[in-house]
């Protein structure tokens, strides 16, 4: 304001607020009728220079325009806005574009493995969750790994412990207690953005022995170490050869459905079938349990 091209601005309109507020006065009397020293009025064109016009459906639009940057070749003739249209050349003013908006993703760090427990116990369990989107996760946003069934004594959120920007990792360790029934066991998780789910859901699976087998969990314990570094070397190879590995065990486990029932007695029997059942239904047994199982009916059977 007070700034007409081809004479020095004037001082009194110096300064942010002085601008705006002598800004919007003039546009007021401009709205009020002052348009027509400049524009003839709705169903008129405006021209805005070189040639060209511009037709304003109504007062608000036509005395907008009366301020409308220089639309003309650089630089600017006299008669044009040239100090505004300078202004929106020089700082990369241009075509409106939509925002583009943070976006929220996640992926499974490293695997989550089975965990085998006594009933009752209390044991632990890690997720590592990877940022795949392009928002930082933040626990003054939201952002929380929340238990979506069967918590096990965990609570039921988990704040993040430290903010997550894209592309970084982070973990939680699970402090969980094992159920009284021998069997498979899942607790699901799920990371969310307020009530918004992130990513896939999660799934800890837990292993109940029955008390008659406490002797096993040492074993088993030690066969779960075993598994993950066969894991580690089956990333190596890749994972279409890894997936086509855990099929060859699970047929090896229904090979010895048979010879578990004779040595272990129907008891035990209940418990593993019900690993089976999970797996063969569609459960999402994890790769990882199905090895497990696999690695330890092979040791079984020598």
């Amino acid at each position: 304001y007070a700034c007409p091209d081809g004479k020095p601005c004037d001082p009194a309109f110096a300064g942010f607020d002085k601008q705006i507020s002598a800004a919007a006065h003039r546009f007021r009397q401009l709205f009020d009728g002052g348009y027509k020293g400049y524009w003839e009025g709705p169903g008129h064109p405006y021209r805005v220079g070189e040639g060209t016009d511009v037709h304003p459906v109504n007062v608000a639009t036509g005395v907008l325009y009366i301020y409308t940057p220089w639309i003309g070749s650089y630089p600017a003739p006299a008669s044009g806005n040239k100090a505004f249209w300078g202004i929106w050349i020089d700082y990369g003013f241009g075509e409106p574009t939509k925002p583009t908006l943070p976006t929220d993703d996640s992926r499974l760090a490293e695997p989550v493995w089975p965990v085998v427990a006594l009933p009752g116990e209390g044991f632990q369990g890690t997720i590592a969750l990877r940022n795949e989107g392009t928002a930082t996760w933040q626990n003054v946003a939201g952002y929380a790994l929340v238990n979506a069934g069967n918590p096990m004594g965990a609570p039921e959120r988990l704040p993040l412990p430290h903010d997550v920007p894209p592309g970084e990792t982070v973990t939680w360790t699970l402090n969980l207690i094992a159920p009284k029934t021998p069997g498979l066991h899942p607790s699901r998780w799920q990371l969310q953005h307020g009530d918004e789910p992130i990513g896939e859901r999660i799934t800890v699976w837990v292993g109940v022995l029955p008390e008659k087998a406490r002797e096993w969990k040492v074993e088993l314990d030690r066969l779960i170490e075993e598994a993950k570094h066969k894991w580690e070397e089956a990333k190596q190879r890749g994972e279409k050869e890894f997936e086509r590995f855990v099929q060859e065990l699970l047929v090896q486990l229904q090979r010895e459905l048979a010879r578990i029932i004779e040595e272990q007695g129907q008891a035990l029997w209940e418990a593993l079938l019900h690993w089976l059942e999970e797996a063969c239904s569609g459960a999402m047994l994890p790769a990882s349990a199905l090895a497990l199982a696999g690695m330890w009916l092979g040791r079984r059977r020598k």
